[in-house]
């Protein structure tokens, strides 16, 4: 009988074992997230490396981090899907990397993103390589069926696969090239920075900031818009020392609209990851510990210098967020997830944060604030509601 009972317990055992990936033992949360996944992932490693080369196998490396809500799209879609996961075996080492464990190789293939389709890159990241590590695709969220305007996965990795089948010449190629255009950017850049010197440094980064400034509703580009905390910092160092106004202007224009905005939680104090819109009206329901902390330092800087009491509100709100929300035993969280569980236990994008404009009257009414209707109106909450 005992015999028996081990020899179930052994099955049980090893049966767990398989269902799981090479991800189980990891200490990053991102990639333990991912570790009962139907793909068998790898974490970044000379031996994921060493099997490509071995098996003569694609790789296909994806790059997020645990609160990022289109990476839990992305796997709820694609990654827990059997039959693609099959698929993805089959042809490709699956490798997974956590861009807040290892920021180096994230920060890598960000720049070869850019380089290839001319824009910034984000989360998940998508990268698919030939055995010895060159690149020949990049992308972003990639849904399993085309939409949005964008590839399914299905389409891309059947095409992928069917071209180094007939012609994988022509794959080499490709890598060649995005690698040659790499070491060219690269090259350029060092000789544009070495070339520039003192106030001609200074002058180029607030010429180029100016280039992409929006002048309307501040902050840079079109959406989906970033806080850009770092350039802003920059912007008011810089004024600092040639005093200009325009300079000062677009720093302070950012960090208004900023404040005034969906993308400040005008509730609980902090800011989201980013806004989803030009207006910085709705906010993709995300907090990261590092994009307030390097903003805390922006709006320090600019009470320094403007004395406003609007920066130094934003101050005190986001140092007792950090207190009240984020601090655990002399620790901070890196961040809050943009999915909360909705009354029915669901994860939901802003589900924690959205109200709707019944309840904030109600609310309103409840605390006896006067002209209730008329703040709702003000504030932008109509009954058609805006997320």
């Amino acid at each position: 009988m005992r015999r028996k009972i081990f020899i179930i317990l052994v099955l049980v055992i090893t049966a767990i074992q398989i269902d799981a990936n090479a991800l189980k033992y990891q200490e990053s949360p991102y990639l333990q997230q991912h570790a009962d996944n139907p793909v068998d992932w790898m974490p970044w490693s000379k031996e994921a490396f060493a099997k490509a080369k071995k098996e003569k196998k694609m790789i296909f490396l994806s790059i997020g981090y645990s609160t990022c809500h289109w990476c839990h799209v992305m796997e709820e879609e694609s990654f827990e899907n059997k039959k693609l996961a099959k698929y993805l075996n089959n042809y490709f080492v699956p490798i997974k990397v956590d861009r807040e464990e290892m920021p180096q190789i994230d920060s890598y293939y960000q720049k070869v993103y850019q380089v290839m389709n001319g824009r910034g890159g984000g989360w998940p990241l998508t990268i698919l390589m030939t055995a010895d590590k060159k690149v020949f695709f990049s992308g972003t969220f990639i849904p399993l069926e085309a939409r949005y305007g964008s590839m399914g996965l299905w389409d891309l990795l059947k095409k992928v696969v069917t071209l180094q089948k007939k012609n994988p010449q022509k794959l080499t190629d490709i890598a060649k090239s995005v690698e040659s255009l790499m070491k060219q950017v690269e090259r350029v850049g060092q000789q544009q920075i070495g070339s520039l010197k003192g106030s001609q440094l200074e002058q180029t980064f607030v010429k180029d900031v100016a280039q992409g400034f929006d002048s309307q509703n501040g902050g840079i580009g079109n959406a989906p818009k970033f806080p850009q905390a770092s350039t802003i910092i920059a912007l008011l160092n810089i004024y600092s020392v040639n005093h200009s106004k325009r300079t000062l202007s677009m720093a302070t224009s950012m960090l208004e609209h900023m404040a005034k905005g969906g993308i400040y939680d005008q509730i609980e104090g902090g800011f989201y990851r980013y806004s989803t819109d030009a207006q910085w009206k709705i906010p993709h329901f995300e907090k990261m510990l590092y994009t307030n902390a390097e903003l805390l330092e922006a709006y320090a800087l600019a009470f320094n210098i403007t004395h406003k009491k609007l920066y130094k509100k934003v101050i005190d709100e986001r140092i007792a967020l950090l207190k009240e929300k984020y601090q655990y035993k002399g620790l901070y969280y890196g961040a809050s997830d943009a999915d909360s569980l909705d009354e029915h236990g669901k994860k939901e994008e802003g589900y924690y944060y959205v109200f709707s404009h019944k309840e904030a009257l109600e609310a309103l009414k409840k605390a006896k604030v006067a002209q209730s209707e008329k703040i709702l109106e003000y504030l932008g909450i109509s009954w058609e509601g805006n997320f």
